[in-house]
């Protein structure tokens, strides 16, 4: 849904400002689980407007609630707020969203004053003497309804470390669908990664207060990283690395502001980032593998779940976590055609979400890797939900025992000599994506290849391999 029509929804001809209340938030506003206001119009453009008031308003209730103000006092001050703009026939709006510069803002500033003025009076203010009008101005009566009309209660400010709570809780919900505990875990340890950057070069500021001065430092830092050092001792971090954090901030700043109905705010991260270097990770060649790791003992000293692992990749060029999750529901072995199925699963102990909807394929058994799946068939339980943890024990390994082509190698090479095999067995573009699980830059069409027509090009790759590896 385009920004321009977040949280309204039509009925009939009128329009209705309609939002769910924030899961942090259910045991302080029990307006939800979801708000729905008329906003007494049918044209779209006055809808906005009207809806803009109650985004407003509902952010800056909720921000005072997770700021320590009670829930009680925080709901009087924002009832009253909207309640007293709107009995005054305003939609409510921020302070801050008048622009002093603009001749229609000051006029409606203006009549806005005007407006409560009279409301307390009890009549016009134009018929009013200056004593009266001066004795209503100082009143207490005249300055708490002169906030509401003017938007002029102070917001709570929220630093970045609370709204990167904020998004992760409520914001970035729909992100963290399907993932289990160790991905959520990643998820989030790769986004606090950048706000503990940005906190640490700048300070943990209020977020909606972060200058492009202060996006201009972070990409200073960053720079000064990425460079490679005059002295040439140190190796210079990658620009991914950079642009990764970069990014998180941007998407923060974003999300967090528009989240809060500050819909128009200039990003201050915006194109901000550093030119993408072109990967520099090798393949181990065909050779290499044959021999190193097929025909010889090398990978002997890996226990066997982390060798039939990396033998599995060697036959079918996957992920690690692909078959490190893999549960004893995806795998079929008493099918005509055995096969594994990379999939997600939403639900149970075996709970995740894999890195998109092209990943999600099946993979027929032949060969080596049929061998290896009916010594594994539940799964690999060692190794389940612990990725990372299987690829440092491989590395090590490969390290250890001088198994890496290069000094720029790392286990991962597997996957790229998996694609230049295909290449030089002249398995097609199509072929190749869908047993690697890469994306297709074009439209799809038909349901793809059998598993008959992926078992026949799997067999033409196939490498002779030592039986003592299994």
């Amino acid at each position: 849904m385009s920004t321009n029509n977040r949280y309204l929804k039509r009925r009939g001809d009128t329009w209705y400002y309609q939002r769910g209340v924030p899961a942090s938030m259910k045991g302080y506003d029990h307006r939800g689980p979801m708000m729905q206001i008329s906003l007494k119009t049918s044209d779209k453009k006055i809808a906005r407007k009207r809806r803009d008031g109650y985004a407003q308003a509902d952010s800056r209730f909720w921000e005072a609630l997770k700021t320590g103000e009670s829930a009680d006092d925080a709901r009087e001050r924002y009832e009253a707020d909207v309640e007293i703009t709107r009995s005054m026939g305003f939609d409510y709006r921020q302070r801050d969203s008048f622009d002093n510069d603009n001749d229609d803002d000051k006029k409606e500033l203006t009549r806005r004053v005007f407006t409560a003025l009279s409301a307390i009076s009890g009549t016009w203010v134009g018929d009013l003497s200056h004593t009266r009008q001066n004795e209503i101005a100082n009143s207490d009566e005249f300055a708490v309804v002169l906030k509401a009309v003017t938007g002029s209660n102070e917001r709570p400010s929220v630093t970045v470390s609370d709204a990167f709570e904020i998004y992760v809780d409520e914001i970035a919900v729909d992100d963290q669908r399907g993932m289990n505990s160790e991905q959520l875990r990643t998820w989030k340890k790769t986004k606090q990664r950048a706000v503990n950057n940005f906190t640490t070069v700048v300070r943990d500021k209020p977020i909606l207060e972060i200058t492009r001065e202060d996006a201009k430092d972070f990409y200073k830092w960053w720079r000064a990283r990425v460079t490679p050092p005059a002295d040439g001792q140190n190796k210079p971090l990658s620009a991914s690395a950079a642009n990764r954090d970069i990014g998180n901030m941007r998407k923060l700043f974003g999300e967090y502001a528009r989240y809060m109905g500050d819909f128009d705010i200039d990003n201050p991260f915006r194109d901000l980032g550093f030119k993408k270097q072109k990967a520099t990770r090798p393949a181990f060649s065909i050779e290499w593998v044959k021999t190193k790791f097929l025909k010889g003992n090398g990978l002997l000293g890996l226990n066997d779940e982390a060798r039939h692992i990396f033998l599995l990749q060697i036959c079918f060029g996957n992920r690690p976590s692909e078959i490190v999750n893999l549960a004893p529901s995806q795998i079929h072995l008493e099918d005509n055609q055995p096969y594994i199925d990379i999939a997600a699963i939403d639900e149970g102990e075996h709970k995740r979400a894999i890195k998109n909807g092209q990943s999600e394929r099946k993979l027929p058994l032949t060969g080596m890797a049929l061998v290896i799946m009916r010594k594994h068939p539940e799964g690999f339980t060692r190794y389940r939900g612990k990725a990372n943890g299987l690829s440092q024990v491989v590395m090590k390994h490969l390290k250890t025992n001088d198994l890496l082509e290069g000094p720029d190698h790392k286990a991962y090479s597997i996957r790229h000599f998996f694609e230049d095999l295909m290449k030089q067995n002249d398995v097609g573009d199509d072929m190749r994506r869908e047993l690697m699980g890469h994306s297709i830059d074009r439209p799809e069409y038909g349901s793809g290849y059998s598993l008959e027509k992926k078992r026949e090009a799997l067999e033409r790759i196939a490498l002779p391999y030592n039986k003592a590896l299994i």
